[in-house]
């Protein structure tokens, strides 16, 4: 008969011990890494309100064509959140990195664009959002867009949207430069 290896108890707990310990950090890592990146990010939580997201991956920008018929162009590296079908009072969309909006005009419906610092307002118009540095620039082509600060995601009244934000019309943007938290408007160079 062969003896079979007996471990003494200390060297059984000690292993017990560090699996678990690995376990714990293993856990630990993924909840933290891969939870704060998804979840606390703009998109994040949208996509666990149930919204679809579109992640731009390549290294071009990717036609995207909402229910209502708005196009929007994203920037490599960008993504958005938006519903499958747009309630009858009002279209939002989430956007982290930089898009250009054609929207469909719909009077009825204002358009709005939610970053994690500003919110642009349109009733249908086209314009572009980038983010350069530590500012974001709003340009617009056509129509107009209020643009202003996303302290309490669109909570803002009539009178906050005027002292917060800036009114863009053609060949304008606006910039908002985060450090200050104020809005400079000018004219487009092209």
């Amino acid at each position: 008969e062969e003896n079979p290896v007996v471990l003494p108890r200390r060297w059984v707990k000690w292993m017990v011990a560090a699996a678990l310990f690995a376990g714990l950090l293993a856990g630990a890592y993924y909840y933290s890494g891969f939870r704060n990146k998804s979840s606390d990010s703009l998109i994040g939580m949208k996509v666990q309100e149930g919204l679809l997201v579109s992640a731009n991956h390549g290294s071009s920008t990717q036609s995207i064509r909402l229910e209502d018929g708005s196009l929007v162009l994203l920037q490599p590296g960008a993504r958005i959140a938006f519903p499958r079908h747009f309630p009858a009072n009002k279209r939002e969309v989430y956007l982290e990195g930089g898009a250009y909006f054609d929207v469909t005009r719909q009077m009825d419906r204002p358009f709005f664009v939610y970053n994690k610092t500003v919110v642009a307002e349109v009733l249908g118009t086209s314009f572009d959002i980038s983010i350069v540095q530590n500012k974001i620039e709003v340009k617009v082509r056509t129509g107009k867009v209020a643009v202003f600060e996303n302290g309490r995601h669109a909570e803002l009244n009539a009178k906050e949207k005027i002292e917060n934000g800036v009114i863009v019309t053609p060949n304008q943007k606006a910039t908002y430069y985060e450090d200050n938290r104020h809005f400079v408007t000018s004219l487009v160079e092209a």
